[in-house]
């Protein structure tokens, strides 16, 4: 099962009794705003593992974390990882989502979430998501 794509889209404000266009929660999100330290603090991450998160490099990390702006097209990875992790949050605390990417799963055959991200799987914690709060398993 997918998510779908209306999911990710923001909910359509009205002005003037006239439909606004959606906006992605990736516009939505004020990347430029990102801050790396406030990221990893909220959700108990390191800065290391927020580095094997984003797959970024150490070094352009710290860059972010003493303020410097990340690119555009980081601005669109960062943002669709802060996207994840508010998802994330709607059923796990946030202060035990460092905890929980370090655990290995049964869902991910023994694989921890972050390897799993790593990998590039997304799809896969997404569909474990809509499992969970849909109550429909595969």
């Amino acid at each position: 099962m997918s998510i779908p794509p209306s999911a990710l889209a923001a909910p359509r404000p009205q002005r003037h009794g006239k439909r606004v266009a959606p906006r992605r929660l990736d516009e939505a999100l004020n990347a430029e705003a990102f801050n790396v330290g406030e990221f990893c603090r909220k959700h108990s991450l390191t800065q290391d593992t927020f580095t094997r998160l984003t797959g970024f490099s150490a070094r352009a990390v710290r860059q972010w974390a003493k303020g410097r702006s990340p690119s555009s097209s980081t601005q669109r990875r960062l943002a669709e990882i802060n996207r994840l992790f508010i998802a994330l949050g709607r059923v796990i605390s946030a202060d035990r989502l460092g905890q929980w990417l370090q655990k290995p799963d049964g869902q991910f055959q023994g694989s921890t979430p972050l390897q799993v991200i790593e990998r590039g799987e997304f799809d896969r914690i997404w569909r474990l998501l809509y499992e969970i709060e849909s109550g429909q398993p595969d």
